[in-house]
């Protein structure tokens, strides 16, 4: 009973059941489990068997995958209320695509495999949330390849940092955004395929422009409207 009454609790504060009624979470809390993964382990490694998907109630989990030269590649950083893995790898039989790392201690609700089809048949509101997730990840994708296909390195760096900004930033009085979640270069240069001594030198000319800064604990600060404009502009 204690298990199941986290395990309410936790749907009712994750942002993403917020449309659902209260009386439809408690119906539908026997589908889910709950538990707390510690930092620096590994909720999942890549080609493991898929046996659940998750919901970060709480926490931070970085999201990797290896390539076959052995590299590492950043796919994302999941805050409170995301859901990983996308939940095609679930239907298409395979393992799971990347590894999931706790940088912060994590709360998780999850759906074991054998639940999976029973809460999407059984609860129409809650397929609709996952559809909307799967087509927001989708269009993600879309934008990523558009993007690596029609914009050279300089463009794809600005807008990659408007785009993390979005999701790992917060606003401050002054109107700049301050990243709370930290990004190396080498995270960054992965994920959109290039070197980290290019993302060194593009970082280094927007801090020169005034584009970007630090804070005083080392955290990144951008000029929203400013690097826009900069990014329309098709510099090389």
């Amino acid at each position: 009973m204690v298990l199941i009454n986290e395990v309410y609790r936790s749907l009712c504060h994750n942002p993403l059941f917020k449309s659902i009624e209260e009386t439809e979470l408690r119906d539908i809390s026997g589908y889910f489990s709950y538990k707390k993964v510690k930092k620096n382990h590994h909720i999942f490694l890549q080609g493991d068997h898929f046996n659940s998907i998750y919901f970060l109630c709480n926490g931070r989990v970085k999201i990797t995958r290896i390539d076959h030269q052995g590299r590492e590649q950043l796919v994302g950083v999941c805050n409170d209320g995301d859901m990983f893995p996308h939940l095609g790898y679930y239907f298409s039989k395979t393992g799971y695509p990347a590894n999931a790392l706790v940088l912060e201690d994590a709360h998780l609700l999850y759906v074991p495999s054998q639940n999976i089809e029973k809460l999407i048949t059984n609860n129409p509101n809650i397929a609709m949330i996952l559809i909307k997730v799967m087509g927001e990840k989708m269009i993600d994708l879309q934008c990523r390849l558009q993007e690596s296909l029609l914009s050279s390195t300089y463009e794809q760096m600005i807008k990659l940092l408007l785009r993390l900004a979005k999701k790992h930033g917060v606003k401050l009085s002054n109107g700049d955004i301050l990243f709370l979640t930290p990004f190396q270069n080498k995270e960054l240069a992965s994920i959109i395929g290039t070197t980290r001594e290019t993302v060194s030198r593009i970082m280094s000319k927007l801090e020169s422009n005034q584009l970007i800064n630090r804070d005083y604990n080392g955290r990144l600060l951008i000029k929203v409207e400013e690097l826009q404009r900069e990014g329309t502009k098709g510099q090389v």
